[in-house]
């Protein structure tokens, strides 16, 4: 692999060492330097990846870097080690409570898209892909993060590699903790939609303590242009076969825990008969009342690995953590009880893990009445979400993260708090929205059992009087990832969607006259789920970890 380098803060004559992996580049540490020398090197396209690198950190290390361009992902920083985690602070008042909003550790590897230049590694097709180096960025920090966003909107996977530096290297560096104004408002009004840059704006304005100096900036970034999202990346993981074909036989466990809805789980279970890539087994975990039982199911598919477990108490975490517990699998695919699968679900995600090296492969649904081609797109991303009616992932991975919370277990977002978990352990997770799965999101069973997501966001958007508010699980995934701050940030964010719904000029102008009339209520319960929230924090966490099996105890 050919690795050219571009070095900072160094002239052609005061190059302290031999670079033999590539050609070197001098660039000095400011925005217009950088990207003026980045349009140069992949404009000749003659390298296979481009290492920044500053100067000030000794010599990069050629074994390293070749090293790290072999492990999953698209580009490879130190940059949470260089002192640029949670930067740039307005994105904390646009997408607060973000998975990747949430930073990991800086000792570890992970999934992180704020990167430094100091120490960076990326593809030269992926740079190319990108645009290069914004210039318009008053600082190389900011510069650096609106690449690594731009690169995760991409569909991009950053890794955070804390051993590219040498270990002797201190957690901080030149990237501040407070950009300038400007460049927090340019890359809110590149990366964002409109209404997001202006509420970004607003927030940013009414904290600042010289409002009148504040509001210049705001003013200028409003007539740049706004930002389109970077095209789809093109993988090039998508090309091998290789691997795949040399891969051992998987064994995919299927979990499925059900209520009351046997219709929908028989045409699930009926469509398993079709797969391209049997599963190893199916464990269905029935929280059905016991008068209300199907006790023909195993009879009726007897050509099925079916393993039936019943419990008295229901529950969505408890049924989960069960199945997992028992499962003999090495992979677990998460379903819902109430999809509908294509014959080949089991394959393509499987071969989303080998082929990215990744250790969980989500993907897309669509609901009625909805079509697939509203939702379908052409990519593979990071993912930072973790549904669990369509995800397989790596039963081993589990040990890091823990299994389900109980704090869940009658309330939503359970499968977002263990993809957090899994996410801040330094899981590379990838979503393909290629071929979304039909989710029926049946009217009983389910959460609804306990009154839970009986509103979604889908039939909020679509009704002038239901309101998708941030409910006391959400609250208590923010105060326990991200903080008070942040948490209060979703609040109010949460309070400026409920205007929103989709429909001609009069349903929009209708549900902004209802949300106001509505406004003293959705306080009031706001504060209400932030209570129980706060109650639930001195009780949970409370996750179980992933038992042993006999033949991980032998491996």
């Amino acid at each position: 692999m050919k690795i050219d380098l571009i070095l900072l803060d160094a002239s052609p004559s005061d190059t302290p060492f031999h670079w033999q992996c590539g050609e070197i580049h001098h660039a000095a540490l400011q925005v217009s330097s950088l990207a003026e020398v980045t349009r140069r090197v992949i404009a000749a396209a003659r390298a296979d990846a481009v290492l920044y690198w500053d100067a000030a950190l000794g010599a990069p290390d050629p074994e390293t870097m070749l090293r790290t361009a072999e492990l999953p992902g698209t580009l490879w920083h130190a940059g949470l080690r260089l002192g640029a985690g949670g930067l740039p602070r307005i994105i904390d008042h646009i997408l607060p409570l973000w998975m990747l909003n949430a930073d990991p550790d800086a000792g570890i590897e992970a999934t992180s898209w704020r990167l430094s230049l100091r120490a960076c590694l990326i593809r030269a097709a992926a740079l190319r892909h990108l645009g290069g180096i914004h210039p318009g960025f008053e600082t190389p920090a900011a510069a650096a993060l609106d690449l690594g966003f731009r690169a995760v909107s991409a569909g991009m996977l950053p890794r955070h590699i804390p051993s590219l530096l040498p270990s002797d290297i201190p957690l901080s560096g030149r990237e501040t903790h407070d950009l300038p104004l400007e460049d927090e408002l340019l890359f809110a009004r590149r990366n964002f939609r409109t209404w997001q840059y202006f509420w970004g704006a607003l927030r940013k304005f009414s904290a600042e303590s010289h409002r009148v100096t504040a509001l210049k900036p705001i003013l200028d970034t409003l007539r740049s242009a706004s930002g389109s999202p970077a095209a789809p990346y093109p993988h090039p993981e998508m090309s091998k076969t290789d691997a795949l074909s040399a891969a051992p036989p998987a064994r995919i466990t299927v979990l499925i825990p059900t209520i009351d809805r046997y219709p929908y789980l028989r045409t699930l279970l009926a469509q398993f008969r079709t797969q391209t890539l049997p599963p190893h087994e199916i464990i269905i975990v029935d929280q059905t009342e016991p008068e209300r039982r199907d006790n023909k199911l195993i009879e009726d598919f007897p050509d099925l690995p079916i393993r039936l477990f019943v419990m008295d108490q229901a529950g969505q975490c408890r049924s989960r953590n069960l199945g997992l517990q028992e499962s003999t699998g090495d992979y677990v695919m998460f379903l819902d009880d109430d999809v509908e699968i294509p014959p080949d679900l089991l394959e393509n995600h499987l071969n989303n893990l080998q082929r990215f090296r990744a250790d969980v492969s989500s993907g897309s649904v669509f609901e009625p009445p909805q079509t697939p081609q509203e939702c379908q797109k052409d990519r593979i991303r990071t993912s930072d979400v973790f549904p669990t009616n369509i995800t397989l992932i790596r039963r081993e991975v589990l040990r890091k993260s823990g299994l389900f919370d109980l704090a869940f277990d009658h309330r939503s977002r359970a499968d977002h708090d263990l993809g957090t978990r899994i996410y801040l352990s330094g899981g590379v997770m990838m979503m393909d929205e290629r071929t979304p799965i039909l989710h029926h999101h049946a009217p009983r069973g389910g959460l609804r059992t306990h009154g839970a997501r009986v509103v979604t966001r889908l039939s909020s958007r679509r009704s002038i009087f239901q309101r998708n508010l941030m409910t006391s699980s959400s609250y208590y995934i923010g105060l326990r990832y991200y903080g008070e701050k942040h948490t209060r940030e979703q609040a109010l964010l949460s309070i400026l969607t409920t205007s929103r719904v989709e429909g001609n000029i009069w349903m929009k102008f209708a549900r902004v006259v209802v949300a106001a009339i509505q406004l003293a209520d959705t306080r009031r319960r706001l504060n209400a789920n932030l209570r129980e929230a706060r109650d639930m924090m001195t009780t949970f966490p409370q996750i179980p970890t992933l038992k042993h099996r006999p033949e991980d105890q032998e491996t």
